[in-house]
């Protein structure tokens, strides 16, 4: 997963599935923003095609820990499949869910 940090906002950008196998680095590597300063996360979902419950789990503990720092959790670009698990969960109300990452980062005030 690659990371690109445009000012306070860390952008994340998973690749393939969000699941048990790699909920757990995710999580570390999101974290690991935040402890470097980053307040605000943007996970860009335009190359995820499955996203588990463990993967929910993880979204919902990263953005708890960003609004703990003052920031936010946000996420763009997730295919049908995937908007549809967040939107069954519920916890798509917790955080902003945006079409575009240039929406999103317009929505969390990011430059860059």
């Amino acid at each position: 997963m690659q990371i690109e940090r445009l000012g306070d906002t860390a952008v994340a950008t998973p690749v393939g599935r969000i699941d048990v196998g790699n909920a757990g680095q995710i999580q570390a590597a999101l974290w690991g923003a935040l402890d470097d300063g980053a307040r605000q996360l943007l996970l860009d979902f335009s190359d995820v095609g499955y996203v588990s419950s463990v993967g929910l789990a993880v979204c919902l503990k990263c953005g708890k820990r960003a609004q703990q720092d003052g920031g936010a959790l946000a996420l763009c670009s997730l295919n049908e499949h995937v908007a549809d698990v967040f939107a069954v969960s519920g916890i798509c109300k917790l955080f902003g869910i945006y079409a575009s990452r240039d929406e999103a980062l317009a929505a969390l005030g990011a430059t860059g």
